[in-house]
């Protein structure tokens, strides 16, 4: 629960100064005090108790015609002996003397410092309790003088992930427990029970589990997310440190708790070769689908790889080979990692085989069986050596019994890529930039005399870091020294007005990475549209375009939720705010150009 907590002495004082007052203790006398009750739903809490003694919250109330205009606004309120009972601290809420019915609103833990307007900040990446992280919210709706007792009954908001940690003999104490691709900083709103990222959150966080009391239990509060590649448990024992990728299809929901039961098998006998099984449960908080998940080998650390997906949501079967073929594998390569994610019932034993692409099974052939108990899970292979880069760069015949595979990918930073005859890396495909519309908003492109060419008026590093170059009449930025830390260009004379319905645009930008070049993927960025920040983060960049031009594209609502309506371009004294690109360890050979907004369609 939240440590910090009012003094008996103290709360004692305030409530009698209060009291002091007979003028108000005469109005008061004609007035009904709310009496606040608080229970949880499903009676659990992020440390599986209900209430602490001196835990606070936080209450709002408003009449139900009012949009968005508090009667009173975070108000803090204490249950004495965690009963469930709650005084206020200082301040007293009172129903309408008229018998209006209003509503009550409240959350937890309080905050008297990160609450404005009835918005409330908070920060999962903060070195402070897990129990302080546990975002709850409740609300009665329409309740009057007399209705009674005001009896919130709270919901979890967050999502609390919690891991059991064994070798195949004990359960493992003292490890270090991580989920990386996190977002930090969330805002929620009282007035609707909405919870966002904060417009100053970043998204390539990495949170860090608590070890519970009980031995091997370890446990985190994150935020609510949709399907997200490249998220992993990242688990270090003794030193080492073991990545499991977890299957970008799971979805992260408000209120729910997921278990994961994760067993280091021969651990104890050989930590260079390590096996990963892992159950996963999602309940408690509240009833959701059991889901499990087994991993058949312990997949490396795929940290910097791009995250390829070839097939979704097919069924195998024994009698109908699903084909991947050779050339969707080119550039496959030695240290990239194969993950077949997959579903089946609980009770059904299933079996999975990938064999070389022929009509009749390749002695050569790797065969999977999925035990009953788990209905979902994970087959991992890396390309350790050439023998296995032969098997698979051939292309795949994939069949089975009672399972439907939910993705195949590929970590890889090569996949697609060719050689040519000269030895110069090609892409397999050609690269090419998403076209220009009528619906373009272009802010920057660079071009001499218009209002967005954003290195004519000297708003990015000319001649020094950056410089510009033409080519078949288009003018654009080349990045020609690194940059450790800073803006890459901006501009501020861009003469439009305002964009309707931001959050239904994507922004996009043109790049080329030179040949040779490398570290791309490493650097980290951000982009600035009308002076609002919107952190990407590492893998802002691929890691290579083999000289051709690309688009780099990212829906503004994935970026910052709270970035919603119009987007105003000038300022209520008529300047106009600033747009462009910051960002940290970008190599030189990058060029840039046409940094634009289009409307999804």
């Amino acid at each position: 629960m939240r440590k910090t907590h009012f003094s008996t002495m103290a709360v004692a004082a305030v409530l009698a100064t209060s009291c002091n007052d007979n003028v108000d203790m005469m109005i008061q006398n004609h007035r009904v005090e709310a009496q606040i009750s608080a229970s949880v739903l499903g009676r659990t809490r992020v440390l599986d108790t209900i209430w602490e003694a001196n835990d606070m919250i936080g209450v709002f109330v408003k009449s139900p015609s009012s949009e968005g205009v508090f009667r009173n606004a975070n108000v803090p309120y204490y249950t004495p002996d965690a009963s469930g009972g709650f005084l206020a601290v200082s301040e007293k809420i009172y129903f309408p003397q008229d018998d209006e019915a209003v509503d009550f609103m409240a959350y937890y833990p309080y905050s008297s410092d990160n609450v404005s307007e009835g918005k409330y900040s908070f920060d999962l990446a903060a070195n402070i309790p897990l129990s302080e992280k546990d975002l709850m919210y409740a609300t009665v709706e329409g309740h009057s003088q007399q209705d009674g007792t005001v009896p919130f009954q709270f919901s979890h908001m967050l999502s609390k992930i919690e891991v059991q940690l064994k070798s195949d003999s004990k359960v493992l104490s003292g490890a270090a427990i991580s989920i990386n691709n996190q977002c930090d900083l969330g805002v929620f709103d009282v007035f609707d029970g909405s919870v966002a990222a904060s417009s100053l959150a970043t998204f390539d966080n990495e949170l860090f589990f608590e070890e519970r009391e009980s031995a091997g239990q370890y446990h985190v509060i994150v935020m609510p997310t949709d399907q997200t590649l490249g998220r992993d448990i990242i688990i270090v024992v003794d030193g080492k440190t073991y990545t499991t990728p977890l299957d970008p299809t799971y979805t992260y929901d408000s209120g729910h708790k997921y278990s994961f039961t994760i067993t280091m098998k021969g651990i104890d006998k050989d930590p260079e070769n390590v096996e990963i099984v892992i159950t996963l449960d999602i309940n408690d908080w509240i009833d959701g689908p059991e889901v499990s998940l087994e991993g058949s080998e312990n997949i490396p650390d795929v940290t910097g790889k791009k995250e390829n997906i070839l097939i979704s949501s097919a069924e195998v079967l024994s009698d109908t080979p699903l084909l991947v073929a050779a050339d969707q594998l080119e550039g496959l390569s030695i240290g990239d990692v194969i993950c077949l994610y997959y579903q089946k019932d609980l009770d059904t034993e299933a079996t999975v085989n990938i064999n070389m692409p022929t009509t009749t099974r390749s002695i050569n052939s790797r065969n999977y069986t999925l035990t009953t108990g788990t209905t979902a899970g994970r087959i991992g292979v890396a390309i350790d050596d050439a023998e296995t880069l032969a098997f698979f760069a051939a292309g795949m015949s994939i069949t089975g019994a009672d399972v439907t595979l939910t993705c195949l990918s590929i970590y890889s930073n090569t996949l697609g890529v060719n050689t040519s005859e000269d030895g110069e890396q090609t892409d397999s495909t050609d690269a090419t930039t998403d076209p220009l519309t009528a619906n373009t908003i272009m802010l920057i492109d660079f071009e001499p005399g218009d209002d967005h060419g954003a290195s004519w008026d000297k708003s990015w590093t000319l001649d020094t870091a950056t410089v510009p170059e033409e080519e078949d009449g288009n003018t654009y930025m080349r990045l020609v020294e690194s940059i450790a830390d800073g803006w890459i260009f901006n501009c501020n004379h861009q003469t439009i007005q305002t964009v309707h319905g931001i959050e239904n645009y994507m922004v996009k930008f043109d790049v080329r990475i030179d040949a040779g070049v490398t570290g791309a993927s490493a650097a980290g960025g951000q982009y600035v549209i009308a002076d609002k920040w919107l952190w990407v983060g590492v893998g802002f960049l691929p890691e290579t375009t083999n000289g051709k031009w690309i688009t780099v594209s990212h829906r503004i609502s994935e970026l910052n939720a709270d970035l919603i309506g119009d987007l105003n371009f000038v300022d209520e004294e008529n300047a106009v705010r600033g747009n462009g690109i910051s960002a940290t360890n970008v190599p030189a050979g990058i060029s840039f150009d046409n940094l634009r907004l289009e409307p999804i369609e």
